[in-house]
């Protein structure tokens, strides 16, 4: 071999030396790199495995993952890698269940915090409502006042709901006479002149508008009734200087007798307590505890009223903030069930 020869065989050489230490340069990077993601993947999979709502097997797919991804970041050989990449699968399969689940969970929480905050908004605008000395009614009770008064207004007509127009001023007997009016506390009383033509727009207009449910009083009728009741009837205790009401009172509650006991009830036709057990017909029924915890007759109705919203908005303050906690928990069980790339899990070959 002559010299060139010689020293072409040199540099061949030592380029077979540069590629092969720039294969074991990239080998250890690609191997440290590996074993990093593995180091980082087994982390995340460990605290994954810390969150609520995991099955058994489902802790049981991650640990087994948790395992095998430790092994590759000490940098340890895998025997088996076809059992190896089934292992890292199922894991990316329950981290897709689990991701699935949380998304769902957020959904609904986000749902349900939007429910929340309208109904503190609505909450609001019912105490400054109130605080103005105006009741929030049904939407049907609105919509009949609201249709006379735009279609008979011009002609004096200015219907009234019945319970604007009474007092309760023994406390004692608010309950009872809430209770056993119940939906007829909001009735609308209009004047006899008026009761046609307010009829004839109610029937005209009842689908159209969706009103149903709302008594208009035949207030005609009434005044016959201003001096009919009998004595210690429930009708005593409700005070109006309106003639109409006084007569539509006293024609529901002028034969109800007031009874301090449940064992007097049986001695009358039709009877009733102050904690709103009645008689009737034979039969004592106890009114629903709901149609009079909310009251809406008198003066006295308004502080209770504002009383039980502000009571309300703060319980909802409360649960506004929890779940938005949670909804933050959520988001962070999302973000570690679903912000790593399925190449991460990969075994590699050694």
């Amino acid at each position: 071999m002559n010299r060139d020869e010689s020293f072409q065989a040199y540099q061949n050489l030592n380029r077979r030396l540069a590629e092969v230490r720039t294969k074991q340069e990239n080998a250890s990077r690609e191997g440290g790199m590996m074993r990093r993601m593995s180091q980082a993947e087994a982390e995340v999979l460990a605290r994954v495995l810390g969150e609520e709502g995991v099955s058994a097997a489902e802790r049981e797919a991650l640990t087994a993952a948790v395992g095998l991804l430790d092994k590759l970041a000490r940098g340890e050989v895998i025997a088996d890698e076809a059992s190896g990449q089934l292992i890292l699968n199922r894991a990316l399969e329950v981290l897709q269940l689990l991701a699935n689940r949380w998304h769902q969970e957020r959904y609904e929480l986000e749902q349900e915090l939007r429910r929340l905050e309208a109904e503190k908004r609505q909450l609001q605008q019912e105490i400054e409502s109130l605080r103005q000395k105006k009741h929030v009614y049904r939407a049907e009770v609105v919509a009949l006042r609201n249709l006379l008064s735009q279609k008979l207004g011009d002609k004096g007509c200015s219907p009234q709901v019945l319970c604007e127009l009474l007092e309760v001023p023994n406390e004692k007997w608010q309950d009872a006479v809430e209770g056993y009016l119940n939906t007829q506390r909001f009735d609308l009383i209009v004047e006899p002149a008026h009761f046609d033509s307010a009829l004839a727009l109610y029937e005209r207009f009842k689908r159209e508008k969706g009103i149903h449910g709302v008594g208009l009083v035949n207030t005609g009728r009434m005044l016959e009734y201003a001096k009919r009741i009998e004595g210690n009837s429930l009708a005593e205790e409700v005070q109006t200087a309106n003639p109409y009401a006084r007569g539509y009172v006293n024609l529901l509650l002028g034969q109800v007798i007031k009874c301090e006991s449940e064992q007097e009830l049986k001695k009358y036709r039709r009877s009733i307590t102050p904690t709103c057990m009645t008689y009737g017909h034979h039969t004592a029924r106890q009114i629903d505890f709901k149609v009079y915890e909310v009251p809406f007759i008198g003066q006295r109705a308004f502080a209770r009223q504002i009383e039980l919203k502000e009571r309300r908005l703060a319980a909802l303050g409360q649960e506004l903030v929890e779940i938005r906690e949670w909804l933050a928990s959520v988001g962070a069980r999302l973000s570690l069930a679903t912000g790593k790339e399925k190449g991460y899990y990969q075994v590699q070959e050694h």
